[in-house]
This record gives structure tokens, C-alpha cells and sequence, in this order.
């Protein structure tokens, strides 16, 4: 076998390109990462649409909130639409919201009247692609998750 001479320089970049290479492949980029765990907080913008399971009555409860932005777990929205029975609200006694998204997919949050001695929206549940399944809520006095039916949001495009 003979001597062969091995330029120190191809060693060294082997062996860089060989760590990269490994550590690319261990170690996922945050944005795979938060895809595999759950629906990225960008997926969630657009209008969202209360629906009841078996629906109410008409003319029942018509709301829907917008979320217009997100930022890293955090979603930025506001109530754009709301009638109850034959009585529509106007929405700009709503305060816009700041909700949270965590890493499996839970939402929470509040939307709070101007008048801080009235009763806002607070919502809490879980996304799965198009459909947010409320755990709990509540519009004012009444807690809505609270009798037999299932509460869910819907995206609708905007």
C-alpha cells in the first residue's frame, strides 16, 4: 500500500459538511417543527363563524370573529359580526383581542366589551384544520358550552 498524501484543508471540510449535514437532518427548522406539532398561528387568519351541533332554532346566534394577524403563538383579532335572536349588536363596543395558541393546537381568548362593567366573549377550545371546537363558552352572562349542544367556530374565506 502506498503513501498517499491527504491535504488537511479536504479533511477539515469533510468533516464540517459532514456535522451540517448531520445536524440538518436531527434537527428540523422551527417552521417544519411547529407544522408536524400543530397548524402554525398564520394558518388561523381569517373569519370564524359560530355553529351549534344540533343547530339552534332560528333565528338563533349569528357571530363571527375575525383574526387578522398573528404573531409566534399569539393571534390578533376582533368580534366583526354579532346578532342574537332578532337584536344585532354593534360591534364596535367590542374591544379588538389578543388570544394565544399553544403547541397542540389549544386557543384561548377574550373579547371584552368597551365598558368594563359589561360582559364580554371568552372562548376556549381546540383547532383542527377549518374548525375550532369550543371547550367552553361564554357571551355575556351566559355560558354557552353548558347545555348539550357543541359549539364550534368554522373559517370561512374572507
Amino acid at each position: 500500500m502506498r503513501n498517499a498524501h491527504i491535504d488537511p484543508s479536504t479533511v477539515a471540510f469533510t468533516l464540517v459538511a459532514a456535522v451540517a449535514i448531520g445536524c440538518a437532518r436531527s434537527n428540523p427548522s422551527p417552521e417544519l417543527s411547529q407544522e408536524a406539532g400543530r397548524a402554525p398561528a398564520d394558518s388561523l387568519v381569517g373569519n370564524w363563524v359560530l355553529r351549534a351541533e344540533p343547530p339552534l332554532p332560528p333565528p338563533g346566534i349569528n357571530l363571527t370573529v375575525t383574526i387578522d394577524s398573528s404573531h409566534g403563538d399569539r393571534v390578533f383579532g376582533r368580534l366583526s359580526h354579532l346578532f342574537t335572536g332578532n337584536v344585532g349588536t354593534d360591534t364596535r363596543e367590542y374591544q379588538p383581542f389578543a388570544g394565544s395558541v399553544n403547541e397542540t393546537g389549544g386557543i384561548e381568548f377574550t373579547i371584552e366589551k368597551r365598558d368594563p362593567s359589561l360582559l364580554g366573549l371568552s372562548v376556549a377550545g381546540q383547532i383542527s384544520g377549518d374548525t375550532l371546537k369550543c371547550h367552553e363558552l361564554t357571551l355575556g352572562p351566559d355560558e354557552l358550552g353548558s347545555d348539550s349542544r357543541v359549539w364550534f367556530f368554522v373559517r370561512e374565506e374572507r
